[in-house]
């Protein structure tokens, strides 16, 4: 069966860029589809996206990360448009939706079969994440917002990747999913996926109003970025970082550096240079002093991860509260109080 490209709009800034609609019967909508305004000799590397739950097929978000550029852009949609419930039968039918869409693409749009990503949010993450364990043809995904979850209706246990997988896991920093995208981070690194984690500072279950620096700069690695952009970009920070006038916040600024994806992509040097700069910082007394709340606030986090129980949950609220308590007045204290916020959130539920 062909399917119908639809065009709607062409862009203002280049007349190959095209927003298009994608029909597909199968469930009972039309999906949206964009393809970037950049004449390319190669085939696309695309992303299709899973929205939220009570969501629709969007590739808003996508389109603003990726600044409209390097990738082709789907959004997707579920068999079943309630909460998904983890099952051997229900899997492989979002699986055979995928692979279609993925044939169509394939044949159709000028996508590369090697680099076709998934990416989605809440219940779109949930799914992605259960996606890229069993589809190994997948280059890697997006998982925003959620974790990895495995249901004891599922008999397949997730298999270590046969070549390389590329993963992105970003999370608000007091989302209640935080502890399950840490998971994900562990699970997905042990199977043997390149994972890129990016908790975003001051958040809850939300993507940032403002596309996250991490996330964009993973996409336009996987979009084939030039590495002189990443070079002057990581010494233009270094250059702002120096300027900051408190110690602690430049041990947290250079923390964060460390973490970019940028910065991951060139090698020892940049972060050598990055762990003496925090080694230095480390000697005043007051960042001595935040570096050690920060290294109980991750033990603490460490005990959480161990399992789902309410009886964790129970055991560590008390330990947030007392590391809130004894780092009164710090960055420290302040993230310790609002984990505290969570996990009572958590047992609320």
């Amino acid at each position: 069966m062909r399917f119908c490209l639809v065009l709607l709009w062409l862009s203002i800034y280049s007349v190959s860029a095209e927003l298009l609609i994608l029909p597909w019967p199968d469930l009972e909508t039309a999906l949206p589809l964009w393809k970037p305004d950049a004449p390319s000799s190669e085939k696309w590397p695309a992303i299709i996206y899973y929205h939220g739950t009570n969501g629709r097929p969007s590739i808003r978000l996508m389109r603003e990360v990726t600044e409209e550029k390097g990738f082709l852009l789907v959004g997707m949609t579920y068999l079943n448009k309630e909460q998904f419930i983890q099952s051997e039968t229900n899997v492989a039918a979002e699986l055979s939706q995928l692979n279609k869409l993925k044939r169509v693409l394939i044949n159709e749009q000028d996508v590369n079969p090697s680099k076709i990503f998934v990416a989605g949010f809440s219940k779109g993450g949930w799914l992605s994440a259960t996606l890229l364990e069993r589809d190994h043809s997948l280059a890697g995904g997006l998982i925003l917002g959620a974790g990895v979850f495995h249901s004891k209706r599922l008999n397949t246990k997730p298999k270590p990747f046969p070549a390389k997988k590329l993963l992105f896991i970003g999370v608000g920093r007091f989302d209640e999913n935080y502890p399950r995208s840490l998971a994900a981070f562990l699970n997905f690194r042990k199977l043997g996926a390149e994972v890129t984690l990016e908790a975003w500072p001051n958040t809850k279950h939300a993507f940032p109003k403002n596309p996250p620096l991490g996330m964009h700069q993973w996409l336009q690695l996987q979009s084939g970025a030039p590495a002189q952009e990443a070079k002057q970009w990581i010494a233009r920070r270094m250059q702002e970082i120096e300027t900051i006038p408190d110690p602690v916040d430049q041990w947290y600024a250079i923390k964060a550096l460390q973490d970019r994806p940028f910065v991951k992509v060139h090698g020892k040097h940049v972060k050598n240079q990055l762990s003496a700069s925090l080694a230095t910082l480390a000697k005043a007394p007051n960042v001595h002093a935040e570096a050690g709340f920060v290294k109980a606030s991750q033990d603490i986090l460490k005990r959480e991860l161990k399992d789902r129980y309410v009886s964790t949950l129970e055991v560590v609220l008390p330990r947030y509260e007392a590391l809130a308590k004894k780092a009164s007045g710090t960055r420290a204290g302040d993230i310790a109080e609002k984990d505290a916020a969570r996990v009572r959130q958590l047992l609320r539920d």
